[in-house]
């Protein structure tokens, strides 16, 4: 409260002279002042009627199980000519919902909401969303520990913490992420006799690398990195605290003598944290900022909810209220129907969560209604998410389920999982809808996807990657990926994939220097935290889950990204020419007997080709080149990001198509749709994806087209692509089977065509890929490659078109019931013959015979 307010109105009642925002905070924190307040000239209509709603509140009965306390309302707004008061935050605040207060008469009197409050993200915790509580408690889950919604967890707008937020520059990974620094305790402990160290510890049984968050992990403010250490010196040590430049990862401040970190919170801004810390059996609350640390008070153990000007300290048997300062204010008992111990996070007996006003429970020993009970299960972990309207999200490890709170009511269900041990949801927040990280397991691959909180809509992430790890970071999704170690236990990481968290849509992707002995990666606003196993080869389980010092990975600075990169990789001598000037280098491959180079005006508008099929032949360039900043040349050279390639139109009419996962180089005469050159790569860099030089041997690792290894450099394994991939294009085509005698029949009225249509979509979809494939399948050391490419090229090529109209001879006969394919339909349809035929017998001939290999039908292509 304002303390010229609250001196104001000790003096022989209340002075005439407050202001109608003072009248707010007196109403908000002294109820036995409510009738001087009605009756002072500056009160405003709509503060009396919140005085006399809230009498009118107070008078209710206590909820009969938990003290849960009815919704809190918006702040009345002053007319014109007054100012909008500030009004507080209940004493307790279960989620979204505030508490009442025990007063001498046992009822509650609930306060005024204040005004403009931060979101909360918890950031710790085995569970962060949940407060597990042992030694016969159960597990507490409270609406809106991760994330807050976007008008707070009691509906009140974002304010000018919202506006501070604002005016923080937005970052983006959309250049590539780039290693800042790394720290280790001593770098940290410089100044002290034995030095320092960092300790932290990851959970048992995680996977090669951790994802989830820990309650002794950095924190990430918008100022920077927050994070403790420990003097290397006998007996029981405190913990020491700094935050670290996410530039240089100098200390902007450091401070000692406080207790380890077990959950800790951020304001939504990130300008601000509060952690609950233990030290030789005694529990405080800490608060931080970017000058240093702000309090520290004794507090139980628990968990923290960090509001506008106020904390909540959440223990096993109560929740207790404090101010900014670290001083406690009111205390609240909290009780609960607990079935037993909460042992490991992922396998409680019961937890019970409370969102929207309700109570729920889960797990297999819970003593409830079964009404109440929304899983069973043995094993899962647990959540409340979401921004306006929360849903419980329960994660059995093959499922993620979501329900609505209030109704307990089941409103999506996916497979897949939370990506990690012990994970956190990870959420992307976006102008829209805010979405969850999911990641789908496949053998001991993941495959991510984001699900919408409330409407359970998938996005599939188009991401590669053998053993792939995704964090969220600054609303982001990056996808990591590298070489495992020979005992599968640790990872390095080499690469990373960049998608927009709400689209889905890839924004980079590329290498960068490999870091090594990868224990966990977790994401966050400034970026990506990479932790470090104390040993590689411990014996004891001990040494190989102890962390002993951190990377920190963030954006590639945008104004200096293209001539970074550029400026980084140089032409190889073997290679006789130089970029125009005005461009920049983007690419350069070596043939077996010539070379290819691709330059352009950015990274992301190649400009100019020139190519030398071989040392005798002349070379070649790209239309437009004489101008390589002009029109022409900006027209005849294109980069998609998607399918990581450069085509270019040649001077002559060919044209040329570069692909950096196959490392492959055709140039064809898309006129007669004949391939007149293709040769694999030597060597080859694309500076877009990093500044490592490929060659053919890693061309060759990996999946390439509907998921079949990449071929070697030899015909047997080329010819072996091929085939595998004919092969899983034509399963992909078997829903047709069904599906056309529906429509050449017309066996189902209107409306009842839905599923052939999407059987025609998939079809269609099935020969675009492949089609798309065909452009760069590298064919030079088949027998006739070139001449059977061509075939499959064009026989493909009018198959997608005849497919086109079948999809649009599905969409009509669902919409009347009855239709025909089109009279071009048909015309592709019958064209596709000859090609397919054409390849079939050349194959039988050329190949199937010396190879040992299966034979072709045309009617299989």
């Amino acid at each position: 409260m304002d303390e010229h307010a609250s001196d104001a109105a000790f003096e022989g009642g209340l002075s005439p002279d407050l202001t109608p925002e003072q009248l707010a905070h007196l109403a908000a924190d002294r109820p036995d002042l409510w009738d001087l307040i009605e009756s002072h000239p500056s009160v405003y209509p709509d503060l009396r009627q919140w005085i006399a709603d809230r009498r009118a509140e107070s008078q209710a009965p206590p909820p009969p199980r938990l003290p849960a306390a009815p919704e809190a309302l918006a702040a009345p707004v002053a007319p014109a000519g007054f100012v909008a008061p500030e009004a507080s935050v209940g004493a307790v605040a279960f989620g979204a919902v505030g508490a009442a207060t025990d007063t001498a008469d046992g009822i509650g009197a609930v306060r005024a909401p204040r005004a403009p409050r931060k979101r909360l993200a918890m950031i710790a915790g085995a569970v962060a969303v949940a407060l597990a509580l042992g030694g016969g408690a159960g597990a507490l889950a409270l609406t809106g520990t991760w994330p807050f919604g976007e008008d707070g967890p009691l509906g009140d707008s974002g304010g000018s913490d919202a506006q501070t937020a604002a005016e923080v520059e937005k970052i983006t990974f959309e250049n590539g992420v780039e290693e800042k620094w790394t720290v280790t305790g001593d770098d940290l402990g410089a100044d002290l006799d034995g030095g320092a160290q960092l300790r932290g510890h990851l959970p048992r049984m995680m996977g090669p690398i951790n994802q989830a968050n820990r309650a002794d992990q950095p924190i990430q403010l918008a100022s920077g990195v927050l994070m403790h250490y420990w003097e290397q010196a006998p007996g029981d040590v405190p913990a020491r605290w700094a935050l670290l430049d996410p530039e240089s990862g100098e200390p902007k401040w450091q401070e000692e003598g406080r207790g380890s970190p077990s959950f800790c919170a951020t304001d939504d801004a990130g300008t601000e944290a509060v952690c609950n810390s233990a030290f030789v059996g005694e529990s405080q609350l800490i608060g931080f900022d970017e000058n240093g640390i702000v309090f520290d008070a004794e507090a139980e153990h628990g968990s923290v909810l960090f509001e506008d000007d106020a904390l909540r300290l959440l223990s096993e048997e109560q929740i207790a209220e404090f101010d900014l300062e670290g001083r406690q204010g009111d205390v609240t008992p909290v009780s609960g129907v607990f079935a037993g111990t909460v042992g490991n996070a992922r396998t409680p007996d019961c937890v019970w969560l409370y969102g929207a006003g309700t109570l729920s429970y889960a797990g297999p020993g819970c003593d409830a209604p079964t009404s109440e009970i929304i899983t069973d299960a043995d094993a899962f972990n647990w959540s409340v998410v979401g921004d306006e309207d929360p849903v419980l999200l329960i994660d059995d490890m093959q499922r993620v389920s979501a329900y609505d709170p209030a109704t307990r009511e089941l409103l999506w269900e996916v497979e897949g999982a939370l990506p990690g041990w012990f994970q956190d949801p990870q959420v992307v927040r976006g102008d829209g809808e805010d979405r969850l990280l999911i990641a789908q397991s496949e053998g001991q691959n993941y495959r991510y996807s984001l699900i919408g909180i409330e409407s359970g809509e998938v996005t599939e992430i188009d991401h590669s990657g053998n053993h792939p790890v995704g964090v969220v970071a600054a609303d982001q999704v990056l996808i990591f990926d590298g070489d495992r170690a020979s005992d599968g236990s640790r990872n390095s990481i080499s690469r990373v994939e960049v998608f927009d968290g709400e689209s889905g849509a890839e924004l980079f992707s590329g290498e960068f220097p490999e870091i090594g002995n990868v224990a966990e990666i977790t994401g966050g606003p400034l970026g990506a935290i990479i932790g470090h196993s104390l040993c590689t080869d411990c014996t004891t389980a001990e040494g190989s889950h102890v962390i002993d010092s951190y990377t920190f990975l963030g954006p590639v600075d945008t104004a200096d990204a293209e001539t970074a990169q550029a400026a980084s990789v140089t032409i190889p001598d073997s290679i006789p020419y130089n970029c125009p000037a005005d461009t920049i280098l983007l690419a350069w491959a070596e043939l077996p007997d010539g070379w290819v180079l691709v330059c352009g005006v950015t990274l992301d508008e190649p400009t100019f080709v020139a190519y030398q099929p071989s040392a005798k032949a002349k070379v070649v360039f790209s239309n437009g080149a004489k101008q390589p900043t002009g029109a022409d040349a900006k027209a005849s050279v294109n980069w998609d990001a998607k399918t990581k390639r450069y085509t270019a139109e040649l001077l002559g009419g060919n044209k040329l198509t570069l692909d950096y996962d196959l490392g492959t180089l055709t140039v064809r005469d898309e006129a007669d749709v004949k391939t007149v050159e293709q040769q694999r790569t030597v060597r080859y860099i694309f500076v877009p994806l990093g500044e490592r030089i490929r060659t053919v041997d890693d061309s060759s690792e990996g999946e390439g087209t509907f998921s079949v290894q990449k071929p070697k450099d030899t015909a047997e394994d080329q010819i072996r692509y091929m085939i595998q991939v004919l092969e899983k294009a034509y399963d992909g085509r078997a829903l047709v089977k069904d599906a056309l005698p529906k429509l050449q029949y017309c066996t189902a009225s209107a409306g009842g065509y839905t599923d052939t249509v999407a059987a025609m979509k998939a079809v269609r979809d099935n020969r675009a890929e492949l089609l798309e494939a065909l452009a760069s399948m590298p064919v030079d050391k088949i027998p006739e490659g070139e001449a059977l490419l061509d075939d499959l090229t064009e026989a493909i090529r009018v198959s997608h078109s005849a497919n086109v109209e079948y999809v649009a001879w599905a969409e009509a006969a669902n919409a009347s019931g009855c239709a025909s394919l089109s009279a071009s339909g048909q015309a592709a349809a019958a064209a596709s013959d000859a090609p397919k035929e054409r390849f079939a017998a050349r194959w039988n001939r050329a190949v199937a015979p010396t190879y040992g290999v299966r034979t072709f039908d045309a009617w299989y292509i």
